[in-house]
């Protein structure tokens, strides 16, 4: 259909895929609807047990290491023996990995829909538990534009003794508690200003950004 343009960023992953560092979107003009797909639109690696010095890796690490040690301890008060229980737990911890990450610790969705016809912006954002949908008009938009963010991380004395524990295992974090640099594509309203997607590559935020102009353009507000 010549109406329908579908497009994907350069090394772009499939929005669900795991990985802090990801950045990318999906985007999909049809006719008089953009919809844009994304699990990059935050300004910091965020985690659930503490910002700035666990990211998700480590964090599932751990509860799937807990998972493992539960049942070894659960073996030693049933005063069960043999080898068995500790390849159980092996096992355990192999299969509770992947699944943590990618269902407790994983990324979240942002959907933005812009539809011309209906004079409607909709931002639903969604992970594996719960969803939250934002809707303005189309009307009320003021503008769309690209900032720069630096952010620095909340914890740097944890996070330098993550990377020193890390490195001395052979297994350093790049770019972990290091100041981290976005360019982010900002819808601009009356009351809010609502982040649609943010990349370390300026060049990426610029692309995105030039289709939804181009998008917009003959509706954009004088």
């Amino acid at each position: 259909d010549g109406n329908t343009v579908n497009k994907m960023a350069t090394g772009a992953q499939v929005p669900g895929a795991a990985g802090d560092n990801e950045t990318g979107y999906r985007l999909e003009i049809n006719g008089d609807i953009l919809r844009l797909r994304t699990g990059s639109f935050k300004t910091h690696k965020g985690s659930v047990l503490h910002s700035g010095v666990y990211n998700r890796e480590l964090s599932s690490l751990f509860v799937s290491g807990g998972i493992a040690m539960a049942w070894l301890t659960l073996v030693a008060s049933m005063h069960w023996s043999g080898y068995i229980h500790f390849v159980i737990s092996a096992v355990a911890l192999m299969f509770a990995y992947p699944l943590c990450r990618t269902y407790v610790f994983n990324e979240a969705i942002l959907q933005t829909v812009i539809d011309k016809k209906e004079r409607l912006i909709l931002l639903n954002r969604t992970r594996f538990v719960g969803s939250k949908t934002i809707s303005m008009p189309l009307d009320d938009l003021r503008g769309i534009h690209i900032e720069h963010v630096a952010t620095q991380p909340h914890n740097p004395d944890g996070a330098a003794f993550v990377q020193k524990i890390a490195s001395q295992h052979g297994a350093p974090i790049p770019g972990f508690g290091q100041t981290e640099h976005y360019d982010v594509v900002v819808l601009s309203f009356d009351t809010k200003q609502l982040i649609i997607f943010s990349s370390t590559q300026r060049s990426e935020s610029e692309a995105l950004l030039g289709e939804i102009e181009d998008f917009l353009q003959p509706v954009s507000p004088s």
